[in-house]
Order: structure tokens, then sequence, then C-alpha cells
């Protein structure tokens, strides 16, 4: 691997910075914060970052046809997205480290990816894009857990100046994962496939990103047919007029499929929810160069 392209991992936090204070005109193409030797000029390079520091309250619902489970708590929050292309070269990075406590007890939520790819040109500002690497998420009590490896993304995506447009449909093969939604009542998805579609937006001062994975059980395991459906939404906005970059995130997420009953021997019906709002510190910045 070049080594420009070992570099672009952490570059791609740092990818562009205001031109002026926090209270300037918008972020005008890029400057000087890129922790890697830049590449030549007129090379083609767009990229978005979202970084959020904070602490909210977060709160989940676990229904099964024979009972249900509710949770409440707090919990700080770290969380950051980057995305990267130089010329043909493109990549994404995401990490959501959640860490706190509540009715349930200590909870803990993790989720990342790492992908590598192919960035085409119909425009300056657009194009499509494949990706190929890794990520999952394992989100706590009321849980859907999935790790994919290798995960695939292939889409379209628009890059300007304060605004970034990314769509694609994704699929993965699961290493490990799991639903389950209140006592016993779990299900293992390791070793399944996965596919699914998201949608990504950053128009300053907002960020939208609503995502959907569906789960396929082995071929001739009981209940089969019953795929399990996972959505994520998360949206942040920045507070104007502050003089530091408040931001404000919301979070849900829905997961439906089916679980073992072990009384029964079977599979039955279940359905988790979780929400949750922040209030922190964060960033919000697409760019694209040269013009």
């Amino acid at each position: 691997m070049r080594p420009s392209t070992l570099c672009l991992v952490g570059a791609s936090l740092f990818i562009a910075a205001p031109a002026r204070g926090s209270n300037g005109p918008p972020w005008s193409g890029w400057t000087s914060t890129e922790i890697c030797r830049p590449p030549p000029p007129g090379v083609r390079r767009s990229g978005a970052v979202r970084l959020f520091a904070g602490a909210g309250l977060v709160g989940g619902l676990g229904s099964a046809s024979d009972g249900s489970g509710r949770v409440w708590g707090a919990a700080g929050k770290v969380s950051s997205f980057a995305l990267l292309n130089v010329s043909f070269f493109s990549e994404e990075f995401g990490f959501d480290f959640d860490a706190g406590g509540g009715s349930g007890g200590g909870r803990v939520q993790l989720a990342g990816r790492l992908l590598f790819g192919f960035r085409g040109y119909v425009t300056p500002r657009q194009g499509p894009f494949v990706r190929v690497g890794a990520g999952g998420v394992a989100t706590g009590q009321f849980f859907y857990d999935y790790f994919g490896l290798p995960l695939v993304e292939a889409g379209y995506e628009y890059i300007d100046r304060g605004v970034a447009v990314d769509v694609g449909a994704m699929g993965a093969v699961g290493l490990m994962g799991g639903f389950g939604v209140h006592a016993d009542r779990s299900r293992d998805l390791g070793g399944t496939p996965m596919a699914g579609a998201y949608s990504l937006m950053i128009a300053r001062p907002a960020y939208l990103r609503v995502e959907w994975q569906r789960v396929l059980p082995h071929a001739g395991a009981p209940g089969a047919s019953r795929a399990v459906d996972d959505v994520q939404a998360a949206g942040c906005v920045r507070a104007p007029g502050l003089g530091f970059p408040a931001m404000l995130c919301t979070e849900t997420g829905i997961a439906a499929g089916r679980v073992d009953a072990s009384q029964s021997g079977g599979l039955v019906p279940a359905t988790a929810f979780t929400a949750g709002v922040s209030v922190g510190v964060g960033v919000l910045t697409t760019g694209r160069s040269p013009p």
C-alpha cells in the first residue's frame, strides 16, 4: 500500500478548516491543516466531515409476544464521520462510542466502519463510487449487533462547498451478530448475509443519515424466511450565533424480526426501539478542490 494511502485514514479527519474564524464566511476550499503531504496541484479532492462530542439521554423499549422491557439513562457520546476522495481513490471512515448508565445498569454502544475504493466523475462535483472494507455495530441491551467483512458499498455522491450527498446500496457477510429484546429472547445472526441501503447529507449547519439493513438467516434454519430488519436515523444541527460550535444531535432506531422463545422452542415476533438526544460541540464541513 502506498504511503499516501496509509495517511489518508488520519488525514480524512482534518481535510478542511475554516478559511476565517468560526464567525467568518463559509469555508472555502482546502487549507493547510492536512497532516499528510497534499496531492500535486490540479488533483481532484473532495470530502465531508462530521465530528461530535457531548452527552444526553437515551431510552429503549423491547417487546416480544411473551413480554417486554424498558431502559432509560444518560450517556456520553463521541462520534465521527469522514469521507475523502483524492482523484479516483475514495475512503470512508466512521466511529461512534456511547457509554453511560441508567435503569438497566451500565450501557456501552459501539459502531464503526472503514472502507476504501474507487470514485468516478460525471462532473467535478459528482459521480459513482464503489468502496470495500469492514463495519459493524453493537447497540447494548436492546440490541441489534452485526459485524460485516467484507462490507461493500456502491452508489452515487455529490460533494461541493457547503453540501454533500451520498446515497448507496450495501451488502456484507456477517462474521458475528445477534438480535434480542429482553431477558433471554435473542437470536444468533453470525455468518448471515446482509443487504441494505443508506443516504447521507451534510448541508451546513445540518447533518442527516438514514440506514436500513436486512439480515437473512441461514437457508434451512428455523424461521429462515424471517429476516431481521434494522433502520437507524441520526441527525445533527449546529446552533448559530453562540461563538462556539454548539450542536444538538438526535438518533432513533428500530429493529424487527423473530427471536428464540426457549419455552416453546420456536421463534416469536419481536421489536426493539431506541432513541436518544445529545448536546455538545461539533464540526460539520464539506470541501472540494480545484474549483
